[in-house]
């Protein structure tokens, strides 16, 4: 009974002293809709801008034993060639052709453009969210844009 009461009283503590009274507020800059400069935005956005840079240098080394490129020389290893099976787990979609090392976020626009075209067809390559020219793809091609090359799958 007493590490009932003893459970209760510290989720009330808690709750009464980990929650603010009045909430953060933030402001958003404006910056025009046809700036696509990412250090234009970091003049407004300066840590997600400075957290973007950051993608763009090598990890350091044995942070995962499962990454192994792109950290220590700069290449890009073929997933694929270094787990065969993930290409049966994967067939069908973009990786059971083409997987290769993740690198960070600045290099997202890059590494969707050298992929293998092949890939199109089975949906892997995706720039929807990865480029700022989302918005006028659509304006200029329509929606059509976004599955151009795909086959149904039903």
């Amino acid at each position: 009974m007493i590490k009932i009461i003893l459970t209760g009283l510290c989720v009330v503590c808690m709750f009464l002293t980990g929650c603010d009274s009045k909430p953060e507020t933030y402001l958003a800059a404006q910056i025009d809709e046809n700036e696509y400069d990412p250090e234009k935005w970091g003049d407004a956005y300066p840590l997600h801008y400075e957290s973007w840079l950051k993608t763009k240098e090598p990890k350091p080394v044995d942070k995962s034993r499962y990454k192994r490129g792109w950290d220590t020389d700069e290449v890009v290893y073929d997933k694929l060639s270094e787990f065969p099976f993930l290409g049966i787990l994967y067939k069908g979609w973009g990786f059971g052709i083409e997987y290769n090392e993740p690198r960070g976020h600045f290099y997202a626009v890059t590494d969707q453009i050298e992929i293998d075209s092949s890939r199109v067809a089975s949906g892997g390559v995706c720039l929807a969210c990865k480029t700022p020219f989302h918005r006028k793809m659509i304006e200029t091609h329509g929606l059509d844009y976004l599955v151009a090359g795909r086959k149904p799958r039903f």
